[in-house]
């Protein structure tokens, strides 16, 4: 049927507009879904935001006040104790004091200090420099170191064991470098500590002698106490010393030795110096606070201040993750912070500045020029939530949308059987109607020329009551399988089963059938074994299950007249094959042929007559009986019908099955 015609069928149009209607209720429904839930995204989105900004917030105002304690201990005595990484220091025109002293490795500048006279020494080093009797001026100095002034002596022993080093005594120069060395931080030499000046001498030597371990092993412990702040140096001097120490490090040892914070501490010193000295001229601020970038590590600097005193605190890069990450931690468990400068560099947290959703708040306000950072501890979780809220969200639009699509199809799946039903069903009765016209028009015809007595021979009026009885039994065949096919559809037919002979059946309805087909150059041929098992069956509507795939096979056969009808066993079953070289049956239509008012594409393109009954029918009544009905059929080849009826069990049978298998 062509599309147009198919659909230009009211029925169809309603279908078509019942399907239009289901579509657009669920679009409608798919998108209202759509739209809320990235309604709910979106409120979600907003709410986490404000959770965040508010939690920046909170930090903002947290670590202001944090500040505002350190500017305001910075007016009272500095604390007896500091946290690590932690320094204050006090300048004043007499001097520099810083507390812990240890963690400030070198000073803004270093004050001069009293050394020893150095016309107690013009004697020995006139002999040491101008004579070069380098064994007396060793004994001179070594006289000298005898005094009970320290400073002398420091001077004594310097020089005593310069003497000897160069008068070749190395073991010696270092024996009195050690002494020096005990006697702790005496300014000698232009105000350089003795301990100090001693240890850079003995690594010389040991560098000189050629004692690599003894030098690396005095190095290593002389840059660590240069790590600690034990000596008040300048940084020239620290840098001069420190990197005499780190050149006598072996690769591996140099990278073992790592540094603190305390470099960064240092040079925050050295930047509140410089800013003191800017308040002494006036052009200072006398209070305020400053965030710093040194050595790559995060300080910050605040002061208190005036022309004669300034106090200040610095804070490292240690002090500011202890301290003040674990007072932002304390805000709440739900949320990480992070404190970055104004090129990325992480101060301290733990948050990842590039979350799908975070919060930021500039610190400005509490001038530092960094950038507080705040996200959820636990952003996983809390998406998950969101996320299972919204997948049943879906599931329930989902649902309904379902629902909605299967009743909507279960509807026009009924729709659309109910038409074929009734396309079938007006199949149907076009086909009886054929069917019974036939008949009706010959009955007509022949009762017609009998009553006008135009029939003048006794040979003819005996042919057309010859026709008159066949088109009768025709007639009442044709109605007698109505009736049948309805009491069978309506499962009220009755069976009278019966031990039956398959041969003796298919015998005697072949024989019947072949008086009666209209085509006589028609054969049927047999084909059987000796002996079958009997089967349990209806005599009658077994025989007319075989009469109606014989009379398929003529009429799908226009061109080849043979068929073949065999009787076989197949295990416990008796196999009854009604076999042609017709027409053939499309793979598509072999599981259709069976269900009522259903015909095979090639009958109607043939023109072929029938009611569409006679295979469903046969299905009935061998499903009846226990049994199976297939088909094997390709288009052109012909097609085979095998009935497979269950075989009966008793002696007889058993000892056919073996005479059959031998």
């Amino acid at each position: 049927m062509p599309w147009c015609d198919w659909i230009e069928a009211p029925q169809r149009r309603l279908l078509i507009l019942f399907m239009a209607v289901m579509l657009t209720i669920v679009g409608t429904l798919g998108w209202l879904g759509w739209r809320l839930l990235g309604e709910d995204r979106e409120r979600s989105r907003q709410s986490i935001q404000e959770r965040l900004n508010g939690a920046a917030e909170a930090a903002s105002a947290v670590l202001a006040r944090k500040l505002s304690e350190t500017e305001t201990a910075l007016t009272t005595e500095p604390p007896s104790e500091t946290a690590d990484d932690f320094l204050t220091v006090t300048f004043t025109p007499d001097g520099i004091e810083a507390h812990p002293r240890a963690s400030l490795l070198y000073y803004p500048f270093v004050p001069s200090v009293r050394t020893e006279p150095a016309r107690v020494f013009d004697a020995g080093e006139q002999v040491e420099l101008q004579q070069e009797r380098y064994a007396e001026a060793a004994a001179i100095f070594r006289e000298l170191a005898n005094s009970g002034d320290p400073a002398i002596r420091a001077g004594a022993l310097l020089r005593a064991a310069r003497s000897l080093r160069k008068a070749g005594n190395i073991n010696e120069s270092l024996v009195a470098y050690a002494e020096l060395a005990r006697m702790g931080p005496i300014p000698v030499d232009g105000g350089l500590p003795a301990d100090l000046e001693a240890r850079y001498k003995r690594i010389e030597l040991f560098h000189q002698s050629q004692q690599s371990s003894t030098c690396e092993q005095e190095a290593s412990i002389l840059y660590r106490d240069l790590q600690r702040g034990v000596w008040r140096l300048s940084l020239d001097q620290w840098n001069y010393y420190s990197e005499v120490a780190r050149s006598c490090f072996k690769p591996d040892t140099a990278a073992e030795i790592q540094g603190n914070n305390a470099g960064a501490l240092a040079a925050g010193a050295a930047w509140l110096w410089q800013e003191w000295q800017k308040i002494r001229k006036g052009d200072g601020h006398s209070t305020g606070r400053m965030a710093l970038w040194i050595d790559d590590r995060p300080v910050v600097v605040v002061w208190h201040g005036s022309p004669d005193r300034l106090v200040g605190a610095i804070a490292g890069n240690g002090f500011i993750k202890t301290d003040w990450g674990s007072a932002l931690q304390q805000i709440s468990e739900d949320y990480r912070f992070q404190l970055s400068d104004a090129e990325g560099h992480v101060v301290c947290g733990s948050a990842a500045a590039g979350a799908s959703q975070h919060a930021t708040k500039s610190l400005t306000d509490a001038q530092v020029p960094w950038t507080l950072h705040a996200e959820l501890a636990n952003s996983d979780a809390e998406f998950a939530r969101l996320d299972v809220r919204r997948r049943w969200l879906l599931a329930g639009f989902g649902l309904v949308g379902v629902l909605i699509l299967t009743g909507g199809y279960f509807v026009a799946r009924s729709f659309a059987r109910e038409l074929e039903v009734a396309r079938l069903q007006s199949d149907f009765v076009a086909a009886v109607s054929h069917e019974f016209r036939t008949p009706l028009a010959s009955l007509r015809q022949a009762s017609e020329l009998l009553a006008d007595g135009r029939v003048s021979s006794e040979e003819r009026r005996q042919a057309y009551y010859d026709a008159l009885r066949s088109e009768t039994e025709r007639l009442q065949r044709l109605v007698e399988d109505l009736l049948d096919f309805r009491r069978m559809d309506a499962g009220v037919q009755q069976y009278r089963f019966e031990p039956l002979s398959v041969d003796d059946l298919v015998r005697n309805v072949t024989e019947e059938f072949s008086g009666t087909m209209p085509d006589k150059d028609c054969s049927i041929e047999i084909k059987n074994p000796d002996s079958l098992p009997r089967v349990q069956a209806d005599r009658h509507a077994l025989g007319r299950a075989l009469r109606n795939l014989l009379d398929n096979a003529v009429k799908y056969s226009p061109h080849s007249k043979a068929i073949r009808v065999e009787t076989a066993l197949e295990g416990d079953r008796v196999a009854l094959r009604v076999c042609d070289r017709g027409m053939g049956i499309a793979r598509s239509d072999q599981e259709k042929i069976f269900k009522k008012f259903v015909r095979a594409g090639e009958a109607k393109t043939e023109g072929i007559k029938g009611t569409g009954l006679g295979l469903a029918m046969t299905q009935q009544i061998i499903s009846a009986h226990g049994g199976q009905i297939r088909v094997e059929s390709q288009p052109g080849a012909g097609s085979t019908f095998t009935i497979l009826l269950p075989a009966m069990h008793e002696p007889a049978v058993e000892a056919a099955r073996k005479q059959i298998a031998t």
